[in-house]
């Protein structure tokens, strides 16, 4: 197992912890520093499905909510997720930029 795939574990399952509720001193922090080193993990052939996948769960993290039972948990969840792929995306951002910088 390679070092991409240990730290995107890790983000995931900081993402489900923090997301149904345990308490986890500066879990919000280590999701984002995690999200952000694995974004820079990714290929630059997905980075723009990355984005794309950012954009989408932002979108739809605060709509499930609304399901029995279930839904404060769901919530917590994709938003977590939300973060730590936003992370990710923020630094896909910016190695696209600094690969055109490049030329």
């Amino acid at each position: 197992m390679n070092i991409e795939k240990v730290v995107y574990l890790v983000g995931l399952l900081l993402v489900v912890l923090t997301g149904v509720g345990v308490a986890i001193p500066q879990g919000e922090l280590a999701i984002v520093i995690l999200g952000a080193v694995s974004g820079y993990f990714v290929a630059e052939s997905d980075r723009r499905a990355l984005l794309v996948t950012a954009i989408g769960i932002s979108v739809v993290s605060g709509g499930l909510g609304a399901i029995p039972a279930v839904g404060s948990y769901i919530t917590g969840i994709v938003s977590s997720l939300g973060t730590m792929v936003n992370a990710g995306a923020v630094v896909a951002v910016i190695l696209g930029v600094v690969d055109k910088a490049k030329g």
